[in-house]
């Protein structure tokens, strides 16, 4: 069996005359548009009916970090990491941080849609080979990418994509060279007069780097930052607002303001540097993982190095991370040499359960007592010291101006509403991608989902069924619809122009049926019950897989589990009460999120009040 993991216009032309012979190639990912003639090159999708479900393969298993950290070693380990050690100064657990941040770039879930494809299509062929086409270095060069079968792979690296980008690469930096040239004069006016103004309005001591915007989508607002006492630190008009990339200027309160695009800043000295560090260090490696190895710390290297350059001059003293586990670990690290204290809240509770989604970071804040306690066993999670923060989306909750829930809208087959029925049971569903080439949101995943629907509202025909999406197009709803036309007592909520109304929709609902999402471990903080799917095309075991056993008892492997666990639910059984207020605790954190205001405040606590080490020697 042959998979390509993108299939280009270059890798087409290439493979077509094989596909044309009657070779059967299945591509991952592509952006063509494929006709009849494209002979046996066929798409990966999950939605084929004669494809019967599996057990949960490694890779997608949260809980086993052995097959991550045995597989890591294999590239980064201390033989290699030593000749760059010196480099990154006044770091602490560098080793860590660097086998921390080589994890975090691997393509694990890519390579395990593909292993997870193939033993559906290979079922009981345990002698059949599966080969492997990868299109850019990297991820060859990482092989498995971490991700685990028992299946024979044979890796194959087709450079064509790899040239193709190094020839626009290349001629880019040659425009872009030219075009500073004939615009010195401009850039240099235009330069003084932004510092200019930069120097005009006070320099704040504390900065937000900001992950798209300061808005969720629509289904929430990320204003929990943000002080309501103008003399505060984290008053909107007090903090420095960064980020990665450019992004319009963000409104708060009525104040509007811009957003600074942070960029890395290398220069001439830090490059001879790193050539001579690398070429070193090349002569002494002993296997083709250790020279990928070497060639990754290299990369951090250089963009540590930047970072560093970008930030030297600055008098900040605090950072916050908008988002963790998407922070860049080479700016964690320089932040760290430059003395700037960074704070991040945890976005996600089940990233202490996984070793693949890591954050670096000197202050981290837990969502509950059992993620912190899951977090501090996780060389994934990298801080100097910890709080049993809280899920900040639990606020929401509480917020004053949620969405009423008759302002909510649902598309239905029926003229009642929910509140005309005994019980809300809500069902939260993933998204719908339409090439169906991964697990969990391909169409056949979301027939699963309707069964389950179908079977609910039979069971519980005195209880309004909601249905809430993450997204959702209008052709899935039309889908939808279509599939439940007859269900009388379904409700599909297409509001997703009321920000929060996720939250209103679990805030007034009886009991809660979910994927594995952090909303639904919000509700269960918030004191809602909750019933975890066990089972989604392809995979089975994926809630079990990814929480500890205290979170098993509300785990349903099968309707009959699910309906059983669902009456219990809905009657307020003692023993099933008692069972989930003791895991409301455990998903709970110290600080009172029913306060307004109450997060930015206890933020403050945790910053440092002004930046007085300057950090020397950097070269």
């Amino acid at each position: 069996m042959i998979i390509i993991d993108n299939l280009s216009k270059l890798s087409f032309y290439l493979l077509l005359p094989l596909s044309k012979s009657g070779i059967c190639i299945y591509y991952h990912k592509s952006k063509l548009k494929l006709n009849e003639n494209a002979g046996h090159l066929k798409p990966i999708v999950f939605n084929q009916k004669e494809l019967s479900c599996i057990n949960s393969l490694r890779s997608y298993d949260y809980g086993d970090h052995k097959v991550l950290e045995k597989y890591a070693k294999k590239y980064i380990n201390e033989r290699v990491i030593k000749y760059f050690k010196k480099e990154f100064k006044q770091v602490s657990n560098i080793n860590e941080k660097l086998t921390l941040g080589f994890i975090s770039s691997l393509a694990l879930n890519n390579i395990g849609s593909m292993y997870i494809f193939a033993e559906l299509i290979l079922k009981g062929k345990k002698n059949e080979k599966l080969y492997i086409v990868h299109t850019n270095l990297y991820q060859y060069m990482c092989k498995s990418n971490g991700s685990y079968t028992n299946r024979k792979v044979i890796n194959i690296y087709l450079p064509l994509d790899d040239m193709a980008n190094i020839s626009k690469s290349a001629w880019k930096l040659v425009e872009t060279i030219r075009g500073k040239i004939i615009r010195k004069r401009k850039i240099k006016i235009a330069t003084n007069k932004l510092s200019n103004a930069h120097k005009a309005r006070p320099k704040s001591k504390t900065a937000l780097v900001v992950h798209q915007s300061l808005s969720f989508t629509s289904l929430y607002k990320k204003s929990h930052y943000f002080s309501n006492e103008p003399s505060s630190p984290l008053h909107f008009a007090n903090v420095e607002l960064y980020s990665l990339r450019h992004i319009e200027a963000v409104q708060h309160n009525g104040l509007r303001r811009e957003v600074i695009t942070l960029e890395k800043k290398i220069s001439l000295k830090d490059i001879l540097s790193l050539i001579s560090c690398l070429i070193f260090t090349l002569t002494r490696i002993r296997s083709i993982e250790e020279l990928y190895g070497v060639i990754y710390i290299s990369i951090m290297l250089f963009k540590y190095k930047s970072w560093i350059n970008c930030f030297k001059d600055s008098d900040l003293s605090n950072l916050i991370y908008d988002y963790d586990i998407l922070f860049p670990k080479s700016l964690s690290i320089a932040l760290e040499t430059l003395g700037i204290k960074t704070i991040a809240l945890q976005e996600r509770g089940a990233s202490s359960f996984s070793y693949y989604y890591g954050v670096i970071v000197d202050t981290y804040l837990y969502g509950g007592s059992i993620y912190a306690q899951h977090g501090e066993e996780n060389n994934a999670i990298q801080s100097r010291d910890s709080y049993n923060f809280g899920m900040w989306r639990v606020s929401l909750f509480f917020d004053n101006s949620l969405v009423s829930f008759n302002k909510i809208s649902f598309l239905k087959e029926t003229n009642q509403l929910p509140s005309d029925f005994d019980y809300k049971i809500t069902i939260l569903g993933f998204f719908l991608i339409s090439d169906n080439n991964l697990p969990y949101t391909n169409s056949r995943a979301l027939e699963d989902m309707i069964g389950l629907i179908r079977e609910v509202s039979e069971n519980f025909s005195n209880a309004a069924i909601i249905l809430r999406m993450k997204t959702l197009s209008e052709e899935d709803a039309g889908y939808i619809l279509e599939r439940c036309k007859f269900i009388k007592n379904f409700f599909l909520c297409n509001d997703y122009e009321n920000t929060s109304a996720s939250y209103r929709l679990c805030k007034e609902s009886d009991l809660i049926i979910s994927v594995q999402t952090s909303l639904a471990e919000e509700a269960l903080a918030y004191g809602k019950k909750v019933i975890f799917i066990n089972n989604l095309y392809p995979i089975s075991d994926m809630c079990k897989d990814t929480y500890p056993a205290d979170f098993h008892f509300c785990i349903a492997n099968d309707m009959d589990e699910l309906n059983t666990l669902a009456k219990d639910c809905l009657i307020n059984k003692d023993d099933i009460n008692k069972k989930y207020n003791l895991l409301k605790g455990k998903v709970s954190g110290n600080i009172d999120l029913s306060k307004d205001n109450n997060i930015a405040k206890s933020l403050e606590k945790f910053l440092k009040p002004y930046r007085l080490d300057r950090v020397k020697n950097l070269r």
